[in-house]
């Protein structure tokens, strides 16, 4: 491998390990800010714990398999990017809601557009690296994660704090907007490795 070659496989690595720390971040930016949403629109602990929950996950979780199957025949890095484009506008957009309804609806798609990043993430990084790598590799895309939470709940209760809830998501949105910006724009989606007893042949 070139010293060029290195540069660019490092460069991604920290891209993703980035776009999962925003992943973590819009995800959880609700979280510190139920009290001021429930207070807003006088919401009781159960539609509190829908929005938090149910509302993100049941959705997350049914399009996480068929987008990850996608990313088995697509361009893996098109695909992050254009989900992160999708929640980041969602999140965006909550700041902005007018409703109970809304809220709901846009965690619902925020959880939609989450699901197209981590699975197909693991996916290029495995690509990326060989096998005697990929699990250092794997271990520094997966600190994104805490770096994600952490940035949601100080600077999360920080700005709701002091801007309030709304201008929460905004902090929350912008940089995914930003990160596809820079992944659709200077990066290319890893070749493609063979499996064991596959032909290069495809």
């Amino acid at each position: 491998m070139t010293a060029e070659s290195a540069r660019q496989q490092r460069r991604l690595l920290f891209l993703l390990t980035s776009i999962l720390a925003v992943n973590q971040l819009d995800r959880h930016i609700v979280n510190i800010c139920l009290a001021a949403i429930g207070a807003e629109f006088s919401l009781s602990d159960t539609e509190l714990g829908l929005l938090a929950g149910p509302a993100f996950m049941v959705a997350y979780v049914i399009f996480g398999f068929p987008i990850a199957r996608l990313a088995v025949s697509f361009d893996r890095r098109n695909i992050i990017g254009v989900s992160m484009i999708a929640w980041s506008t969602l999140t965006l957009m909550i700041g902005m809601a007018q409703s109970f309804a809304q809220l709901v609806l846009l965690r619902i798609g925020v959880g939609i557009g989450e699901s197209g990043a981590v699975a197909t993430s693991h996916a290029m990084i495995s690509d990326l690296y060989p096998p005697e790598r990929r699990a250092s590799a794997i271990s520094t895309f997966m600190t994104g994660a805490n770096i994600g939470l952490l940035l949601a709940f100080v600077l999360g209760g920080l700005i709701t704090q002091t801007l309030g809830w709304r201008y929460a998501f905004v902090f929350a949105g912008l940089p995914g907007l930003v990160l596809a910006a820079i992944l659709l724009t200077t990066t290319k989606d890893p070749e493609r490795r063979s499996l064991p007893g596959e032909s290069d042949d495809r």
